[in-house]
């Protein structure tokens, strides 16, 4: 038997209370994006520490290539270690549009959308709402899942027919992990590549739609469709 709109709200309010009182977090867990009929397949790997320091990380299972979203005090980084190249955008990622990996992204698509759908489904918390894709009008909704103790369980992104172009599946998250600053330092992010010696990172005068354009690119055209 399903939950009520009352109940359905209570648990988006459990789960939105939970995700901004957060201070720090880990999440890990693959997602699967469909572009140009073929299917690639990514690892993800997020670190958050409160307010607003982000380290993302997208490694291509087939190619094992990896680019890591990187915000700081200082601003948002691309950073490609393969090509030993970090680019800094004006951005304001991740608020520009929907991240189906980022706790406080779902949290927010969520709050904004009065009109979403719920469904229960054994012990999972079924939600449909509407998503921001600015570059991607066909991505209109996604299914979020929650499980039994309104934790993130999996992201559909779909367009109007159902079909899923990116599926993100949560394999663990930690809400008591540790971690100092330098997970979000660029210069210890980049401290590894080959040419340590030289500055690769590029500043670059972006306006908003560049900037999404350019993000797109890290997850494979994930929003270039």
């Amino acid at each position: 038997m399903g939950c009520s709109k009352t109940d359905s709200k209570t648990i988006i309010n459990k789960f939105k209370n939970v995700v901004e009182n957060e201070n720090y977090y880990t999440l890990t867990g693959q997602m699967d994006i469909v572009s140009n009929e073929e299917m690639y397949n990514y690892e993800v790997n997020v670190n958050y520490l409160k307010p607003d320091y982000y380290r993302v990380s997208l490694k291509n299972v087939q190619s094992n290539n990896e680019q890591i979203i990187l915000k700081n005090k200082n601003g948002t980084y691309v950073v490609t270690p393969s090509l030993n190249k970090s680019f800094k955008f004006q951005s304001d990622w991740p608020d520009n549009n929907s991240q189906s990996y980022l706790l406080d992204s779902i949290a927010k698509d969520l709050k904004d959308d009065s009109a979403y759908k719920f469904t229960q489904k054994d012990k999972d918390y079924i939600f449909t709402t509407k998503t921001n894709y600015p570059n991607n009008p066909k991505y209109v909704k996604q299914n979020i899942v929650l499980d039994k103790n309104q934790k993130l369980k999996k992201v559909e992104v779909q367009d109007e027919n159902d079909t899923t172009y990116i599926e993100f599946t949560t394999s663990k998250i930690d809400n008591k992990a540790k971690f100092d600053d330098n997970q979000f330092d660029l210069k210890e992010t980049t401290k590894n590549f080959n040419n340590e010696e030289q500055n690769n990172t590029q500043e670059k005068t972006t306006n908003s739609e560049n900037t999404e354009h350019k993000e797109d690119q890290i997850t494979n055209n994930e929003s270039n469709k």
